[in-house]
């Protein structure tokens, strides 16, 4: 997952007016303080389409040996594009809007140094394909993040630093990228599965693959081969769809039901299987008693001699296929080969009738 934060100021011109005169506006309107701020993702809703982020003020260049020095230190608002989050109570539920808000997050006095009170943020989440859980554990999530600052007094912009953005979500990895501007500082976060999880969930699809492999080879040499089996082995195929269920659900942050892209490849297959044999060993009972004294043991001598007879008796039909379609292609092309013309002479027949 990635996500794009950009800390900018609200603009203050026309929509008539050009960007360059935007931005040499903006430039003249920034006071020289900074207020630094720390930021963590704390958790996550891919139901929900939701992530919550926790915000702190780390420092402020107004509190330290700057040229302001101690003294007045004006209070900052920070605010927050609101058509980012999914609800915001200073709205009291009414509509989300695109305009520039005008109420802040948070109202910044740096008179009292850094607080230790936190301010958490609800941001939408999205995907660039829309896929979300769909793609499990391979799925990418975005958000995108616009904070501005201004100071309460003269309405200047104050610029904000974002020093650090970490990640508190249990199986994924935060990864970021911080570009700076003149107006702009923008922080593109990547959160993504770990390689644990990547790891854990490939290795239990290739465990249900094995596993469901040599069962349904179990079921083909006892009922087709007919090989002496235990009786007790009949369980194992209805026993091992209830395991993959719940190994299915060990997998961290996995969606719940079906339908991620591991469960079209390994499980919903794997289950299928398993469910004809099941149905097949249980069957066999019908007609015969798979565990009788007089049933070959299952050896690999036993396996070998039948794998070699069923290899001869398929390459035999092949050649027997092959030397009829072959007599049936040599019939259609003699039937569309051109008839022979034969000419017969003209014979005089008053001449012989006078005689």
């Amino acid at each position: 997952m990635w996500i794009s934060l950009v800390l900018k100021l609200p603009p203050h011109i026309s929509p008539e007016e050009s960007d360059e005169e935007f931005l040499m506006e903006e430039e003249q309107k920034f006071s020289s303080r900074t207020i630094m701020l720390f930021a963590e993702i704390i958790s996550a809703d891919i139901l929900h389409a939701t992530a919550i982020v926790e915000w702190w003020v780390v420092d402020d260049t107004c509190t330290g040996s700057g040229p302001l020095g101690m003294s007045n230190c004006t209070s900052v608002n920070i605010f927050l594009d609101t058509d980012l989050s999914p609800s915001d109570p200073r709205y009291n539920d009414g509509p989300i809007s695109n305009n520039i808000t005008t109420n802040p997050i948070l109202i910044w006095n740096g008179n009292y140094g850094p607080t230790s009170h936190s301010v958490c943020t609800d941001l939408v989440i999205f995907t660039m394909d829309g896929s979300y859980l769909s793609a499990y554990p391979f799925d990418i999530y975005s958000a995108d993040i616009s904070m501005f600052a201004q100071d309460v007094s003269t309405n200047m912009s104050v610029n904000l630093t974002l020093i650090e953005f970490s990640g508190l979500i249990i199986g994924i990895t935060t990864q970021t990228k911080i570009q700076q501007g003149t107006l702009f500082k923008e922080l593109i976060v990547y959160l993504q599965r770990s390689t644990l999880v990547i790891v854990y969930c490939v290795i239990i699809t290739v465990t249900f693959w094995m596993v469901t492999l040599m069962i349904c080879l179990i079921m083909i040499a006892t009922v087709f081969f007919r090989f002496r089996q235990w009786n007790e082995i009949v369980v194992v195929p209805i026993g091992t769809v209830f395991a993959f269920t719940q190994l299915r659900a060990s997998m961290p942050g996995a969606p719940e039901g079906f339908g991620d892209t591991l469960d079209y490849v390994g499980l919903l297959p794997c289950l299928t299987l398993l469910s004809i044999s099941a149905i097949t060993m249980v069957g066999v009972y019908l007609f015969a008693d798979p565990d009788d004294a007089t049933c070959r043991a299952f050896t690999w001598t036993e396996l070998n001699h039948e794998l070699s007879s069923l290899l001869k008796h398929l390459w035999k039909s092949v050649k027997e296929w092959l030397q009829r379609a072959q007599f049936r292609i040599m019939i259609a092309r003699q039937i569309r080969r051109a008839p022979y013309n034969y000419e017969i002479p003209l014979m005089d027949i008053t001449q012989n009738s006078t005689t």
